[in-house]
C-alpha cells in the first residue's frame, strides 16, 4: 500500500515502511499526493489518516476511477496513479476542481477521503475570563 503525504499515522506488526518517489512527475506535482509516498508492506495493522470518511474501493484490472485531487489517501502498489487534464475554461473557473483530476487504474485497492485536507494552521483565540 502507498500512502499519500500526511496519510500514514502508525503501524505495528511485521510492517516495513519505506519511502518511494511517485512514478510520474506530473502526478506528483499536480495529483495531490506529493512527490514522495510512503510504501507500507508486510503483515500487521496500519493506521491511515483521512479527512472525513474513508471510501474503500477495489478496482478490477483495467477499471479506472477519476477523482478530485486531494481526495486520495492511499492506494495499492498495483494501482496506476496519474493525472488527467480536465480542460475547458468554464470547467476550470466554475467547476471548482482546478486544472487536473487524479486518475486511478486497477487492479487494486484505493482509499479515498471524502474531504480534502487543508494545510492551514489553526489560530488560537485568546480571551479574558
Amino acid at each position: 500500500m502507498l500512502t499519500t503525504r500526511g496519510s500514514f499515522l502508525a503501524a505495528w506488526g511485521e510492517v516495513d515502511i519505506t519511502v518511494t518517489v511517485a512514478r510520474r512527475a506530473g502526478a506528483a506535482m499536480f495529483g495531490g499526493a506529493g512527490l514522495f509516498l510512503q510504501r507500507v508492506s508486510g503483515e500487521g495493522t496500519v493506521l491511515v489518516h483521512a479527512a472525513g470518511d474513508l471510501d474503500d474501493r477495489r478496482l478490477a484490472a483495467g477499471e479506472s476511477l477519476t477523482v478530485s485531487t486531494g481526495h486520495l489517501a492511499a492506494f495499492g502498489a498495483t494501482v496506476d496513479y496519474d493525472i488527467r487534464y480536465v480542460g475547458g475554461f468554464r470547467k476550470v473557473l466554475f467547476g471548482g476542481e482546478g486544472l487536473f483530476m487524479t486518475r486511478l487504474t486497477g487492479p487494486g485497492r484505493v482509499l479515498l477521503q471524502t474531504l480534502k485536507r487543508r494545510n492551514e494552521v489553526a489560530t488560537k483565540q485568546s480571551g479574558t475570563a
